[in-house]
């Protein structure tokens, strides 16, 4: 019997999954349906599995939560739900999830050494390099994903923070350009590449990246979403458009955590606006939140 962890409930489930060749499955299994599960399924694109009752959780469109690639059943293809690659693969996301980055990387490191390795193991892999601050290391695994799953918007972005903290800029607005064009809801990759035009001194552009992202944006991450709408309020105030500057670090200041360079735009907006009481009020603001410990 082969035994695979559920990455349902964005990693929440606890349940088991029993892969058995017996007839009848796994008798452990078979008597504690709170515990296990006897058929599974499984993402291509991340290879995340998903129990009986978390696949259920899924819907008719059966997407994963992780990647939004449709799962599909193991049970039609024995070969892709034994391979020794999986195997390693979820021993490896179990590891991750639980915090244990140092196993999780050899198991990653196993898993990329076999034959049927997803892109999902080589990106994990990645991330677990980058997270270790190991970049070199990191990067090629971002490359390598790239190059086995051209879409994979995240392995460019990561591939232009790495190319970005190396000082290679050119090659750092040519991956996150490519993470976009992939996914033009990629907030992170959006942030990164707005904030390199706007020192660049390029805020036509940096209005046209973010206005596409937050089109495309449905469900977004509130943490890189506030850093969008300050970026682009800062390039439209550039481009004196002041009133729709002013709405979008409204919406900034509204949803992100408080950043004293939003409220100092938002003063010299203010004033060229002639709302001189709030703009004093931003700047007060401004001060004490960049006086904090």
């Amino acid at each position: 019997m082969t035994v695979l962890g559920c990455n349902g409930k964005n990693g929440a489930c606890t349940r088991l999954i029993s892969v058995s060749t017996v007839p009848g499955g796994n008798r452990l299994a078979r008597d504690n349906p709170e515990d296990w599960s006897r058929t599974h399924t499984y993402c291509p694109g991340c290879g995340r599995t998903y129990c009986d009752r978390c696949t259920a959780g899924l819907g008719p469109s059966r997407r994963c939560h992780e990647c939004g690639d449709t799962v599909t059943d193991p049970d039609t293809d024995r070969r892709t739900r034994l391979t020794p690659a999986m195997a390693a693969h979820h021993r490896g996301l179990r590891m991750f999830q639980d915090g244990r980055w140092e196993q999780a990387l050899a198991a990653f490191d196993e898993a990329v050494g076999l034959p049927g390795a997803p892109a999902g193991s080589h990106f994990t892999r990645g991330l677990l390099l980058f997270r270790l601050g190991r970049h070199d290391e990191a990067l090629s695994s971002f490359t390598t994903t790239a190059r086995i799953d051209p879409g994979h918007a995240d392995a460019h972005h990561y591939t232009g923070v790495i190319h970005l903290r190396g000082g290679r800029a050119t090659l750092a607005a040519t991956a996150f350009d490519r993470a976009l064009g992939h996914d033009p809801a990629h907030l992170y990759a959006a942030a990164m590449r707005m904030e390199a035009l706007t020192r660049a001194g390029r805020p036509r552009d940096c209005v046209r990246i973010g206005e596409r992202t937050l089109a495309a944006a449905k469900n977004p991450d509130f943490t890189a979403l506030a850093s969008v709408y300050a970026l682009l309020g800062d390039a439209l105030q550039h481009l004196h458009r002041d009133e729709e500057a002013l709405a979008m670090l409204d919406i900034a200041s509204g949803i992100g955590e408080d950043d004293p360079a939003v409220h100092r735009v938002r003063a010299a907006v203010l004033r060229r606006l002639h709302r001189d009481e709030e703009a004093a009020l931003a700047a007060r603001l401004a001060a004490a939140i960049g006086d904090r410990p």
